[in-house]
């Protein structure tokens, strides 16, 4: 399932060629036959990309501590590839971890626990 997730992230980016933005597990789905479809990229987040004028609005969990700024009313970066693949990080150490305690933090407690203090999950014994 990660692998595909994975996948379906690499295709966009090559071929819509900017960041997703929003990936969280509620914006990625699987079709009828396990292919992952990928959503909740919406034209208002495309028209605040393709403008210099204005962020986009995107407070999760899941949004890398980069475009975060420690806000939670809205990010200060528009959306990049980078950014999608700490999400999918976010979302692949819960897929193998099954620990989803992080959700509860608030985003200044991610940046000092994760950029700050530099410290990293633990990984399960069982997983190899």
């Amino acid at each position: 399932m990660a692998l595909d997730i994975a996948k379906a992230i690499s295709i966009f980016h090559n071929i819509v060629k900017i960041g997703h933005g929003v990936l969280h597990p509620k914006n990625i789905m699987f079709d009828e036959d396990g292919d992952v479809l990928l959503t909740g990229f919406g034209m208002e987040s495309l028209k605040k990309y393709l403008s210099l004028t204005s962020d986009y609005s995107n407070i999760s969990f899941y949004t890398a501590t980069e475009l975060s700024g420690g806000n939670r009313q809205k990010t200060v970066g528009r959306p990049t590839k980078p950014a999608d693949v700490y999400s999918f990080g976010i979302i692949f150490y819960e897929i193998i971890s099954g620990n989803y305690n992080y959700r509860s933090l608030t985003l200044p407690e991610i940046r000092k626990k994760f950029v700050v203090e530099n410290t990293r999950p633990k990984i399960p014994e069982n997983i190899d």
